[in-house]
């Protein structure tokens, strides 16, 4: 079973092991704050999107949902830790939730806006949301925030007709002083702030699912920097804000003619592994 583990995890790393080790961390730089419970859909992705995230000039922040022997005693998970390390992930370990009601997948996305309550982060540190199968391909993210604002939204045209305060997760972008201030926690409070979040959750799955938005749009409509202090980026999607999405994969790749000029970013397939990897990478 290890050798199975190391021979599936060699096929995909050794494509992007030249991205694995690029020199020391820059402490200044933003950082991108990813997540990812045990399941291989989303797990497969850790140490790929670290190490694509670094090439962009970001610090990968990594919360893995469970512990750390969780992680270290199946084959697959430790390579997935092993190469995120090697990427260069800063990574830390959420506690499982302890009620049956509480999906793994809801607190990997709501650890997130938690990062900011990591001892170690400091106020003026930058932290981008993400998803872990969510690759940015150009400049269009970096190029979007101005910096004189506390917190950037982008495509903040996405959820135009929804009921209640609604924003993608990616992207969100606010120094963590300012991330601390919307949800409400002070640093090394992660465990009890994300707690509180959890307990307040929908057990079922279709509730589960965009909890996060929900929570965190409440959180910004609340937060008093809202809307002054506030970037809304809106997203047009044309040449330099196009999407690769798995929702059409074999048919973006088609439209693009083998060039990524012009996409901002890549919604990948699930799972990435298999005969998906393939149409990940042509």
């Amino acid at each position: 079973r290890v050798q199975d583990a190391i021979l599936f995890y060699d096929h995909y790393i050794s494509d992007i092991k030249h991205l694995c080790h690029q020199g020391p961390l820059d402490p200044l730089a933003p950082c991108v704050v990813l997540s990812s419970d045990i399941h291989p859909h989303y797990s497969f992705f850790a140490p790929l999107s670290a190490a694509i995230w670094r090439t962009r000039g970001y610090r990968p922040l990594l919360l893995l949902i469970g512990s750390a022997q969780q992680w270290l005693s199946d084959p697959r998970l430790r390579l997935a830790l092993q190469h995120s390390r090697e990427a260069g992930a800063e990574i830390y370990f959420i506690p499982e939730p302890t009620s049956p009601s509480i999906r793994r997948s809801t607190v990997a996305q709501m650890a997130r806006f938690f990062a900011a309550t990591l001892p170690h982060v400091s106020d003026t540190a930058r932290l981008l949301t993400s998803d872990v199968e969510m690759w940015p391909l150009g400049s269009w993210i970096e190029d979007s925030i101005d910096h004189s604002k506390a917190l950037t939204l982008l495509y903040s045209n996405a959820y135009k007709t929804s009921s209640y305060p609604h924003w993608p997760v990616c992207y969100m972008s606010a120094t963590a002083k300012i991330w601390r201030e919307i949800v409400g926690c002070d640093r090394g409070q992660l465990e009890v702030g994300l707690a509180a979040a959890l307990a307040e959750s929908p057990s079922d799955e279709e509730g589960a699912w965009n909890w996060d938005e929900k929570w965190i749009g409440a959180r910004i409509a609340a937060w008093s920097g809202y809307p002054e202090r506030v970037q809304q980026v809106e997203r047009t999607f044309c040449k330099g804000e196009w999407r690769l999405d798995r929702s059409g994969w074999d048919e973006g790749w088609a439209h693009l003619n083998g060039s990524l000029d012009g996409v901002a970013d890549a919604h990948l397939p699930r799972p990435g592994f298999d005969e998906n990897w393939n149409r990940i990478r042509p």
